[in-house]
């Protein structure tokens, strides 16, 4: 398997994760859910990245080096869905190759790709490649981590209006966390406070389910297409 190199978005870098992890601190403890250490703040950051991705993938796009008689090379690390590849990589006008069943025995007769789904995805090429060429793939991916917790550093691709969605996930990633520490050690005899934990899981998370909910609702841009007609019968919209 030949490796495949990283991935390059459409776009430039955004937030700092320092200043989100700030941001996201500073409205935590403003919750009543407790004091989080940075580590943890970023570690629920970090989920919640990978949730967004799934919902709101980044753009990538790579190319690929491919060798003569392998047909198995790795995907950049993140990487979701394959969106289209197309071979040799810089052809003008572009080849695109058609994505097909690797099982079926038409898949070796060229004009094909497939993708093995693993914990690190792998193109499948199947053409006769030759040393130098290269295989250009556009894919939707991960958007950036936080590599190291302990030591934050980078910056966040995604966008800022949607940066409220990863603090309310966060929120409610530590609300639930504190539920699960009062169901696995009562701190009295009482059931009043695991009650008043349980309540706000389910509060924080209806918060962001909904904002998720919203936020899908905008990328859909759906409209209303109204539609009369005229005193000639004919139709106008």
């Amino acid at each position: 398997m030949s490796g495949a190199g990283t991935g390059t978005p459409a776009g430039g870098g955004g937030t700092s994760f320092v200043g989100l992890v700030d941001r996201i601190e500073t409205v935590v403890d403003g919750t009543g859910n407790g004091v989080w250490s940075t580590v943890e703040l970023a570690t629920f950051l970090n989920e919640a990245i990978r949730e967004y991705s799934e919902h709101f993938p980044r753009g990538l796009r790579v190319e690929i080096g491919l060798t003569a008689g392998v047909w198995r090379y790795d995907l950049p690390a993140g990487c979701l869905r394959v969106l289209e590849a197309a071979y040799p990589a810089g052809a003008f006008p572009p080849r695109y190759l058609r994505r097909w069943q690797r099982e079926r025995r038409d898949f070796w007769l060229g004009g094909c790709y497939d993708v093995f789904e693993g914990d690190r995805h792998e193109l499948i090429v199947g053409d006769a490649v030759a040393d130098g060429e290269g295989v250009a793939v556009v894919y939707e991916g991960l958007h950036e981590l936080i590599e190291d917790v302990e030591a934050i550093g980078g910056f966040s691709s995604v966008p800022g209006e949607h940066e409220d969605l990863l603090v309310k996930y966060v929120i409610w990633r530590c609300s639930a966390q504190l539920q699960k520490h009062e169901e696995q050690s009562p701190t009295s005899g009482s059931s009043l406070l695991m009650s008043q934990y349980a309540s706000n899981a389910r509060r924080d998370r209806q918060a962001y389910e909904g904002a998720l909910a919203q936020a899908l609702y905008a990328r859909e841009g759906r409209s209303v297409i109204l539609s009369w007609h005229t005193g000639s019968g004919g139709r106008v919209y």
